[in-house]
């Protein structure tokens, strides 16, 4: 009885604290008790001898820079209870003791555990045999197929176990639940990062064959869809390692002809989320809808160099995800390209459709500090740190995203009290502005589709790329969005003055023709095979829709580099400059030069790569690779009319409201400032001065400084400064 009441007791002290994600002011925000919360935490983990120690430290810290959000990794999984009917082993004083540190460095403590649910016991491979996780090169490894039916039992019922206990012992110092699993625990498939292909287990397959069976129907059309006149659903198959690599038409699949292959990668995508919606569900059910339900998912980006491609991934229904009304937040680490002192820590995944869809996005800092002994893109000394969480805030406070900050092999990587002085700082801005209805209203946008890399050959040519073009996106001297295409053709979204489409590579013909409505007046700007693919084929003609181009095929292929010419102002400052993978892409496209067509750039043939015309009241760009300088993308937004705030290279942020500078290279900087605007120093509050509308600061490399954009004297309106 007493036992009892102990649990009853314990539910209702957890049942006290009610946890949301709901619109607030414009942004998705987190709210506790019915209270909006600045969402910066700090994660700590929970391995090595010595994990307590350094943890405490750093938590104490974290709580005098008033930060009360945290989050871990037990590195322990989750119970599974044995087919005998005895309770599931676990180290629940684990749990018990990691809760107990965390409250007694600082009484106010809410977690955010990270629990890994993909690591059975050996006794669960033994009963589940064909469970496991096979590859081409006929190796299996110890973690579940996601789309293992045993798996997903077993593991909401093993699941639901530890949310139980952690809601009767410890729920009223919980947020949510952050289940992980896959490679890193980060939901992308094992070994993606090798050239080797996924997917060859019975579960994998059993559940394609169903997949099937829901989209076709009956096996006539499945046969005339795959052009397979003898499969059945029960003789459904994967596909080998030569249909994954081979492609009809170069790098594009023929979509008439290999829809086996592209449904199989179709299927991959929805296996991963199928278990990530049902375990959400699961944490809504056990907490009362009242704790919040996270997830790793979303790298569109992030994953852009696996070798076998995007597809490869498991990360392609990111729309699909967020639909789901039980999934509140989405995580990702910043990306680990181009986040050294100077570069620009770039998101993972098209975070304003996650925002759109009123989730959270929480950035993953993992940022390796100055006291830390591992070398990737460490920042060296504090000031180096401190400007490294400075240019990384800038990206979360005018979208009001999340982020924790990571000591990531629990060694003390947040272990300094100029660290969190510094966070401090940061959090009292999120804190005043999180009051203000967000502005965040860019005009322009970065569209990006995750259809189109289902139809690519498995390999990572097109979207490799992507890892270099994605750097100069930061470095256009204003802020932009970065949403799905499915965004804009379910309108969603409006387009803003300037669209760029990346890998937007399928579109249907009513696609299309929307599109081309949608940017009447606007400018748009296309890349290599732009609307190439249908459902039916490939065809320049599709292409020519989209973008208003003739287009000249080369079936042979060619080069993927572009030079760029002279003579004109978009061009201005890139005149002569080489952009583009060395790499052979086929087909190639050629624009029909005309009198309407401005050419920008030419192939090593001496054939037109790129080029600029007029269209419905706007202005259409084509260019023939995966990307261009970030000179060339400014060049165009003048033109289009969006103001540059900078001419340079350097990383800048802004909404309008806020504007963050950091410097790629050290030296002079001159901020263009709108006609009536001045600016203020976001920490000293001061005004700095302008000389005929611009503002010279000399910074030094990776130095980051964040301002108060407000109007100037005699200017109509109110100016606001950073203490208002």
């Amino acid at each position: 009885m007493a036992i009892t009441m102990a649990i009853l007791a314990a539910t209702s002290r957890a049942l006290a604290l009610e946890v949301e994600v709901r619109e607030h002011r414009g942004s998705p925000t987190l709210f506790v008790d019915n209270a909006p919360q600045v969402p910066m935490m700090f994660f700590g983990n929970i391995v090595g001898p010595e994990w307590e120690t350094v943890l405490v430290s750093q938590v104490e810290l974290a709580a005098r820079a008033g930060v009360h959000l945290y989050s871990f990794d037990l590195n322990a999984g989750i119970p599974w209870a044995p087919p005998n009917g005895e309770p599931a082993p676990y180290a629940y004083d684990l749990v018990d003791k990691v809760v107990g540190a965390f409250l007694r460095a600082d009484p106010q403590a809410l977690l955010l555990p990270r629990l890994y649910v993909t690591s059975p016991p050996a006794w669960w491979y033994e009963r589940h045999p064909n469970q496991r996780m096979l590859f081409s090169d006929g190796q299996s490894m110890d973690c579940p197929s996601v789309a293992s039916k045993a798996w997903r039992q077993d593991v909401q019922e093993n699941l639901r176990s530890l949310i139980r206990y952690w809601e009767e012992h410890h729920g009223d110092h919980v947020l949510g639940y952050h289940p992980s699993g896959q490679h890193t625990g980060e939901w992308f498939y094992h070994r993606a990062g090798e050239r080797v292909y996924s997917g060859f287990e019975e579960p994998m397959r059993e559940g394609f064959a169903e997949w099937a069976r829901s989209k076709y129907r009956t096996v006539g059309r499945l046969r005339e869809a795959w052009g397979q006149p003898d499969v059945t659903f029960e003789t459904t198959r994967v596909p080998s390692v030569e249909e994954r690599e081979m492609a009809a038409y170069g790098l594009f699949r023929d979509p008439s002809k290999e829809s086996f292959v592209i449904d199989f990668h179709e299927y991959q995508q929805v296996a991963m989320v199928e278990p990530l919606e049902q375990m959400a569900r699961l944490i809504k059910e056990e907490t009362g809808d009242r704790k919040a339900a996270c997830f790793f998912y979303g790298y569109y980006f992030g994953l852009s160099h696996l070798p076998s491609g995007l597809q490869a991934g498991g990360h392609l229904a990111l729309e699909r995800l967020l639909r789901c009304p039980d999934v509140d937040i989405l995580s990702s680490p910043i990306d680990y390209f181009d986040r050294q002192p100077g570069g620009s820590g770039p998101f993972m995944a098209p975070v304003d459709s996650i925002r759109d869809a009123g989730k959270l996005w929480l950035n993953e800092d993992d940022t390796r500090t100055y006291l830390s002994e591992e070398a990737l893109a460490r920042a060296d000394t504090p000031e180096a740190t401190y400007a490294v969480h400075q240019r990384n805030f800038a990206h979360i406070l005018p979208r009001r995203l999340a982020c924790w900050y990571m000591d990531l092999p629990a060694q003390g990587w947040l272990n300094d009290a100029g660290i969190w002085e510094n966070i401090a700082g940061l959090r009292r801005v999120y804190e005043r502005e999180i009051a203000r209805p967000a502005s965040w209203q860019p005009e322009v946008a970065i569209i990006v589709d995750e259809r189109s890399p289902l139809y690519l050959a498995d390999n990572n040519t097109l979207t490799l790329p992507l890892t270099q073009f994605r750097q100069q996106f930061y470095r256009i001297g204003t802020g932009f969005r970065i949403n799905l295409l499915s965004d804009v053709l379910a309108g969603r979204m409006a387009l803003p003055k300037v669209a760029l489409f990346v890998g937007c590579l399928h579109l249907t013909k009513s696609e299309r023709a929307y599109l081309v409505k949608a940017l009447r007046d606007r400018t748009a700007v296309w890349f290599y095979g732009s609307g190439y693919l249908d459902d039916r084929r490939g065809s320049t003609e599709n292409m020519h829709e989209l973008t208003g181009f003739s287009l000249a095929e080369n079936s042979d292929g060619g080069s993927a580099t572009v030079t760029f010419g002279s003579g004109g102002p978009l061009t201005e400052g890139v005149a002569g400059t080489t952009y583009g993978p060395e790499t052979h892409f086929q087909p190639v496209w050629s624009v029909s030069d005309g009198q309407s067509v401005e050419r920008l750039a030419r192939y090593a043939d001496g054939t037109t790569a790129a080029a600029s015309r007029e269209r419905g009241g706007g202005r259409s760009i084509y260019i023939g690779t995966t990307g261009c300088p970030a000179q060339l993308l400014r060049n165009i937004l003048r033109e289009a009319g969006v103001h540059l705030y900078v001419d340079s290279d350097d990383v800048l942020l802004t909404d309008g409201r806020f504007l963050s500078l950091t410097a790629t290279q050290p030296g002079l900087k001159e901020i263009i400032l709108p006609q009536g605007v001045a600016l203020d120093d976001v920490y000293t509050q001061q005004a700095i001065a302008a000389d005929n509308g611009v503002v010279s600061q000399e910074l030094l490399l990776g130095e980051t400084r964040q301002y108060w954009l407000r109007p100037s004297a005699g200017a109509s309106g109110v100016g606001r400064s950073a203490e208002s």
